[in-house]
């Protein structure tokens, strides 16, 4: 089965190892998750950078709310099941 997780993120450094961490001993591929970033201005795109260089990170130039983080992650998926996630 094909799928994608898309997790929103706005600010939630503190958040991503903990959410990241519970994702990636049940993906095996990490190219699967999608961390889609609504602007930050905590250093997550840094951390995501330094941390989790396998997993997909999307950077919006302003947040986008839930929704419109989740529409810009499906855009990149081809997969046949969208998982949406909050971080926290």
């Amino acid at each position: 089965m094909d799928y994608t997780i898309i997790v929103a993120n706005y600010n939630g450094k503190h958040l991503l190892d903990t959410c990241l961490s519970s994702l990636v001993i049940q993906v095996k591929d990490r190219s699967r998750i999608v961390v889609v970033d609504n602007g930050s201005v905590d250093g997550s795109n840094d951390h995501m950078r330094r941390n989790w260089p396998g997993v997909t990170t999307l950077l919006m130039d302003s947040n986008t709310g839930f929704t419109g983080a989740n529409n810009a992650g499906a855009a990149l998926s081809d997969s046949e099941i969208i998982v949406l996630l909050n971080n926290d």
